[in-house]
């Protein structure tokens, strides 16, 4: 159980531990889609999105594959699919198109991920393949020590500022609770919703658990409503004039005892959304296939606002939760 003030800090390969793309894969597949879309390519995805665009955008359906193809030409040369929006976002097109490519690629590694399948004997999702997940790892220490009447403060003390698109984090702690924890599923259903999570960068939008009128984890196949998820998405440009969204981190992490950094990038513009007042916290982050001679420069701008250790960990959100839960369960005491 997380007794102080616990903040997790959510990055790409969190959710890469459930097979989702992280920075290049996704931006060669923005590539490859865009490209392929405004060519002549015939792929069942490509194929797909094209008649998706020509449904949903019949006015500027041309427009947008043009600008599709200025986004995905030059893709490569960019960090991550969000600094190529932010380079062009003074053109209102290419950020669309470049979002709904987002929406549309996210929603199928969604349905895709190790969570997305069903155990066919009882139609309940099936989590076999996500035992060995940070969010796993989370869960149990999440519930240690409750009893099951006093579920509902499980998250109490528990903050996610979740720099990712999917929804990966509710769907498996939905699925968790109702499935392993044996909690009735509308139960279930509010236990997870209670975890606060920020999403500064926005994401794919409500699960049709959550609201009857959301999205389904990985969407239902169909691509009509990828315009609308496309418009939850901000840009690093939006995002810098998103008041509240830069607030709610503020809080969040000025509060914080504890703060985990899980698949996270340190990406300079993320960084600088992370800001905090100096103050006694402990801070351990996974650095995983992060060159090593980097790690000093991350551990003095986060120890500027830590005011104690900052801990590097060269181990996934899994390895380092698994293999440091009693020091990480001893600072959340």
């Amino acid at each position: 159980m997380f007794k102080k003030r616990t903040v997790f800090i959510v990055g790409a390969g969190a959710s890469a531990e459930f097979d989702l793309p992280v920075g290049d894969a996704l931006k060669q597949q923005i590539a490859e889609l865009l490209l392929g879309a405004a060519g002549s390519v015939n792929s069942p995805q490509i194929s797909g999105f094209r008649a998706m665009l020509s449904r949903m955008c019949p006015q500027d359906h041309n427009e947008l594959l043009q600008a599709g193809r200025q986004l995905g030409a030059p893709i490569k040369s960019f960090v991550s699919i969000d600094e190529a929006l932010h380079y062009f976002s003074s053109d209102p097109l290419i950020v669309r198109i470049g979002k709904m490519a987002i929406a549309f690629l996210i929603l199928k590694a969604e349905r895709e991920s190790k969570i997305a399948k069903t155990d066919r004997s009882t139609g309940l999702p099936d989590l076999s393949h996500a035992q060995k997940t940070w969010l796993a790892e989370f869960l149990s220490m999440a519930l240690s020590f409750l009893k099951r009447d006093e579920i509902e403060n499980a998250f109490a003390n528990v903050q996610f500022i979740n720099f990712n698109y999917d929804r990966v984090v509710e769907q498996f702690l939905w699925s968790a609770l109702y499935v392993q924890a044996g909690l009735p599923e509308e139960r279930a259903r509010d236990v997870a919703a209670s975890l606060r999570i920020i999403h500064p960068y926005g994401f794919l939008g409500k699960l049709n658990w959550q609201d009857r009128r959301g999205v389904m984890f990985g969407g239902d196949g169909y691509t009509e409503n990828i315009p609308q998820i496309a418009e939850l998405i901000l840009t690093y440009t939006e995002q810098v004039d998103h008041e509240k969204v830069r607030h709610e981190i503020g809080q969040a992490l000025d509060d914080a005892e504890l703060v985990i950094f899980v698949g996270f990038g340190f990406h300079q513009q993320n960084m600088a959304l992370l800001k905090t007042k100096p103050r006694k916290r402990q801070v351990y982050a996974t650095a995983y296939r992060i060159d090593k001679d980097n790690h000093e420069i991350f551990m003095s701008g986060l120890a500027e606002h830590a005011n104690s250790t900052v801990r590097f960990f060269d181990r996934t959100g899994y390895d380092l939760l698994s293999a440091l839960r009693p020091s990480i369960m001893s600072a959340a005491s």
